[in-house]
C-alpha cells in the first residue's frame, strides 16, 4: 500500500513567548518521568533535524502539565496532573530532558517516588535568560538539576490537533476496516507504555478514519482524570471504521479547565 506523509515541521510556529514571569510547579516524580520519557521517544534527532523539533514543549496550568514533542512526521502529547502557581510554557531541550530523566531514580518494588518541584522563568524575549531548576526530594536526599530553557519556537499544537479533528470529520465510516501502521511507529508507542511503573496500561487503543490520507492516533490512559497520552502519525493512506470518541480525546488533551486527580491519594502533600 502506497503511503504519503505530510511534514508538520512547516506548520505555523508559536512566535509569542508571552510575558516574562516565574512559575513554580509541583508534581509526582513518576509523573514527570512519564512525561519526559514518552516525549523523548518522539523528539527529532540527527544533525539535520530542525532545532525547534529537538525539544519538548511543556505547558503548565493550575491542574495540568501538557508535554508535546514532534519530529516532523509524528506528534506526541502527554497530559498529566500537576499543581502550578501560574500558567507558563517550558521549552526543554532533549539533552536536558534526558539528563533530568536520568537524575530521577526509577522506583523499585512497591516504593513510591517522592515529589519533584520545577522552578522556571516563562516568557520574555529570546535574548533574556530563562533558568530552569528541578528539585527531587526522596526522604532526606535532594537531587537537583539546573539548565536554560530552549529559545526556539515550536509548532502550534492546538492548530495541528484541530487539523487532525477536521480531517477525521471529513471521512465517511466503513463497515469493514483495513488497519495499517508503520512498525517503527508501533515500537515507539510500545516503549512509551513501559517508561513508568505506575502508568503501564493494559491496552493501547488505535484510531484511524475510514478512507483517504488520514492521520493515525494511538492513545492510552489509566484514568483520563489523571493522565492521558496520544501519539499521532501524520497522514497515511488507510481504511478504518467510525473514529469512535477520538475527536473528543483530541480536544480534551489540551483542555485544562478540569482538575487532575492524584494517583497516590495516600501520598504526603507536595511542597512548592
Amino acid at each position: 500500500m502506497a503511503t504519503e506523509q505530510r511534514d508538520i515541521s512547516d506548520s505555523i510556529l508559536d512566535q509569542a513567548l508571552g510575558p516574562r514571569q516565574q512559575v513554580l510547579v509541583k508534581m509526582e516524580a513518576e509523573d514527570l518521568r512519564a512525561l519526559l520519557a514518552r516525549c523523548l521517544l518522539f523528539v527529532a534527532s540527527g544533525k539535520d533535524a530542525p532545532l525547534a523539533l529537538q525539544q519538548i514543549r511543556v505547558e503548565f496550568s493550575a491542574g495540568w502539565a501538557i508535554g508535546t514533542a514532534a519530529d516532523g512526521y509524528t506528534l506526541a502529547v502527554q497530559k498529566i496532573a500537576c499543581e502550578s502557581d501560574a500558567n507558563g510554557v517550558l521549552m526543554l531541550h532533549a539533552y536536558d530532558a534526558a539528563r533530568i530523566l536520568g537524575a530521577i531514580p526509577r522506583p523499585h518494588g512497591e516504593d513510591w517516588l517522592g515529589p519533584v518541584s520545577i522552578d522556571f522563568i516563562s516568557g520574555g524575549t529570546r535574548e533574556q535568560p530563562r533558568p530552569v531548576n528541578i528539585t527531587y526530594r526522596d526522604g532526606k536526599r535532594i537531587t537537583s538539576y539546573s539548565c536554560e530553557a530552549a529559545p526556539h519556537p515550536f509548532p502550534d499544537v492546538e492548530s495541528l490537533l484541530s487539523s487532525v479533528i477536521d480531517t477525521i470529520h471529513t471521512q465517511e465510516p466503513e463497515r469493514i476496516a483495513q488497519f495499517a501502521v508503520q512498525p517503527e511507529f508501533i515500537a515507539r508507542v510500545a516503549k512509551a507504555t513501559e517508561v513508568a511503573k505506575d502508568q503501564s496500561p493494559m491496552f493501547v487503543r488505535w484510531y484511524s478514519p475510514a478512507q483517504g490520507k488520514s492521520p493515525q492516533v494511538a492513545r492510552f490512559s489509566l484514568d483520563s482524570e489523571h493522565d492521558e497520552f496520544i501519539a499521532v502519525l501524520m497522514p497515511v493512506y488507510v481504511e478504518w471504521d467510525v473514529p469512535d470518541g477520538i475527536t473528543f480525546v483530541l480536544r480534551r488533551i489540551t483542555d485544562t479547565s478540569g482538575k487532575g486527580t492524584n494517583l497516590h491519594p495516600q501520598a504526603p502533600e507536595l511542597p512548592l
